[in-house]
């Protein structure tokens, strides 16, 4: 009889996070953001400017990670209630800029109902952001695609549709994107409730980018304007359905580590 090969679960679980691309030590710096981010919007309440749905304002922190200084910029929106929050379908927005080993960038929109910080939202887009500012400490530089992603991120603020459509796959197809956007997957559904539900997946920043993809993918053959706006990249059809393809998996393998750390660290069962 063969002898039966063994893996263990911490085996499986460092196997997990390798193909994931998810560190723990970037999801526990998120965590200490998110903690800090919370102290100092409780610390420095400001008024700022009001509309009708919400305050607007801003805030800043500083945070070491890998031996380098981050200095993040807060935009808060402090909505009046749920309704307001659901009914302006927010969009949070991130970024991020590597200087040099010793100083880093980042900014992050803090969507807020009645006070308090919309925690799965906000842990998406820091995890999402430190996760490129990880690659590049570690890298000790820059992402080498630099000029390629500002015409897509240009592109993707036209207000041409099909220009913002078509940009909007191609950015998709970035590893170092799909790379952030499964990180913030990851931290977005450890802070929702309960083990796990499709309804907090589909309103995750990865879910929507990859419906986006598949249905702007499924778009190209019957529109000749978007499939000349996607020659313009230089990039396969079929390396794009690839790309799509792997996004879902790795959305999969998410939800699988979720599942998993929640029972393990957070008590959760079914």
């Amino acid at each position: 009889m063969d002898k039966q090969i063994i893996i263990t679960e911490e085996q499986f679980s460092k196997l997990l996070n390798e193909e994931l691309g998810i560190s723990e030590e970037v999801f526990n710096k998120t965590l200490e953001v998110f903690s800090l981010l919370e102290t100092v919007i409780n610390t420095n309440k400001n008024i700022g400017e009001k509309n009708e749905l919400f305050n607007y304002y801003n805030n800043n922190l500083t945070f070491d990670f890998l031996n380098c200084k981050v200095i993040c910029t807060v935009n808060c929106y402090n909505f009046f209630n749920k309704e307001y929050f659901d009914y302006s379908k927010f969009e949070p927005n991130g970024w991020s800029v590597y200087l040099n080993k010793n100083t880093c960038f980042m900014g992050v929109d803090v969507p807020m109902i009645s006070g308090t910080v919309v925690k799965n939202v906000v842990t998406d887009t820091i995890q999402h952001e430190i996760e490129h500012l990880y690659q590049q400490i570690v890298m000790g530089k820059r992402f080498s695609n630099e000029e390629y992603y500002a015409t897509i991120a240009t592109n993707i603020n036209s207000n041409n549709k099909i220009v913002k459509q078509v940009a909007k796959l191609i950015y998709g197809t970035i590893k170092s994107e799909q790379d952030g956007f499964v990180n913030g997957l990851y931290a977005f559904l450890m802070s929702s409730p309960g083990v796990f539900s499709m309804q907090s997946l589909y309103k995750s920043e990865c879910w929507k980018l990859y419906s986006e993809m598949i249905t702007i993918y499924n778009e190209l053959d019957g529109n000749q304007e978007m499939l000349n706006e996607f020659t313009k990249y230089k990039i396969s059809k079929t390396k794009v359905r690839k790309s799509i393809d792997v996004l879902l998996r790795k959305i999969g393998r998410v939800i699988i580590k979720v599942k998993q750390d929640k029972i393990k660290k957070q008590g959760w069962r079914y």
